[in-house]
C-alpha cells in the first residue's frame, strides 16, 4: 500500500475570530501518515451551517487537485465530514484544505 504524509489546513471560523469574519488556519503537528484508499474524518466547526469543501493538493505538480463538497448542515454546530483518499495517488506529501462557506466568508471558496 502506498502511504502519504498529510498536513491538514482547516480554514474555519472559530468563535474567537467569528466577530471579525476572518478564517483561521489550524494545522496538525506532526503531520499524519495516511495510506491510499483510507478514509479520513474531520470535525468541522460550522458556525453558519454552510456548505463545506475539501481540496487535496499533492506536492507533485503532475497531479491535479481533488475536490470534495459537503452539503450544508441543518444547524450551526460541529459536523463530521468524511472523505476517501483515492487509491491511485503517488507516494509523497499532500495537503488537505477545508473551507466552510457562508454568506459572510465570501471569497473563501
Amino acid at each position: 500500500m502506498k502511504s502519504f504524509t498529510f498536513i491538514f489546513f482547516v480554514a474555519l471560523i472559530p468563535s474567537v475570530l467569528s466577530i471579525n469574519w476572518f478564517p483561521a488556519i489550524c494545522t496538525w503537528d506532526p503531520p499524519i501518515s495516511v495510506e491510499a484508499g483510507a478514509s479520513l474524518s474531520a470535525r468541522i466547526d460550522n458556525p453558519w451551517g454552510g456548505r463545506c469543501t475539501a481540496t487535496l493538493r499533492l506536492t507533485d505538480s503532475e497531479f491535479l487537485p481533488i475536490n470534495w463538497s459537503f452539503e450544508a448542515i441543518q444547524c450551526t454546530d460541529f459536523e463530521l465530514a468524511q472523505l476517501s483518499v483515492p487509491v491511485d495517488l503517488p507516494n509523497g506529501d499532500a495537503y488537505i484544505i477545508w473551507w466552510v462557506c457562508g454568506s459572510r466568508v465570501r471569497g473563501s471558496c
